[in-house]
């Protein structure tokens, strides 16, 4: 539903463009998460409006508690 918001469809993209739209819209970045190791601090802010915040540092939440220890994040105001 988000996908919409961004005004993509207002462009009407080619047909490559719309396959690069859907590797993107399709792709789910919690396997890659769950799979390193390395540290990796998100970088968030509070009122960002193309960017779910607390749905995000939700998820984020979720991990570390799940002993994701290499998660980290900050929210600026």
């Amino acid at each position: 539903p988000w996908f919409k918001e961004l005004g993509f469809f207002a462009l009407k993209p080619t047909a490559s463009q719309r396959a690069f739209y859907r590797e993107i819209v399709d792709f789910d970045p919690l396997p890659v998460l769950t799979s390193l190791s390395i540290p990796i601090h998100y970088f968030y802010g509070a009122a960002d409006k193309s960017q779910p915040t607390a749905a995000s540092t939700a998820i984020l939440d979720e991990l570390i508690a799940k002993g994701e220890s290499h998660l980290s994040y900050t929210v600026f105001p």
